[in-house]
């Protein structure tokens, strides 16, 4: 899969969902997540009067999935060049009150474009989709051009 300048590898039974929706700062950016992708089109960012919020709302869920998304914009302060391969432990941890799950975060730059990544691990994910998670946070990569 990839986004940008940046490429990930996918598990087969993963589903991929390219978004192309402007909320905040952010437009284009992709979903992948061990879910149907009626499960994957269902995640949002929650509507309020006079717009939306960055903010992806997986309160449909359940707490069994893992699903990770990479958006694609400019970042209000400077983002330090991003070092691969990625360390999920060295993420952002925060909390969301829309889902019964885990969440990290992580900001990216590679070159002058950055991105934003969160990754959501439901509390009664298996340990194959606690695998699959992992590899998949692992494998983002900067597209190296010839």
């Amino acid at each position: 899969m990839r986004l940008g300048n940046l490429t990930t590898l996918v598990p087969a039974t993963w589903r991929v969902r390219h978004v192309r929706e402007r909320c905040g700062q952010f437009g284009a950016g992709v979903l992948v997540g061990d879910l149907t992708l009626r499960q994957l089109r269902s995640i949002h960012h929650p509507a309020f009067p006079g717009g939306c919020t960055t903010r992806w709302d997986l309160s449909g869920l359940g707490a069994k999935y893992a699903v990770v998304s990479l958006d694609i914009g400019p970042f209000p302060v400077p983002v330090p060049v991003s070092r691969f391969p990625l360390n999920p432990r060295k993420f952002g941890v925060a909390t969301d009150g829309t889902c019964r799950c885990s969440v990290r975060f992580h900001e990216l730059a590679v070159g002058p474009t950055t991105y934003l990544l969160r990754a959501w691990l439901g509390v009664d994910a298996s340990a194959m989709e606690r695998k699959e998670f992992n590899e998949v946070l692992r494998s983002i990569a900067p597209i190296h051009r010839r």
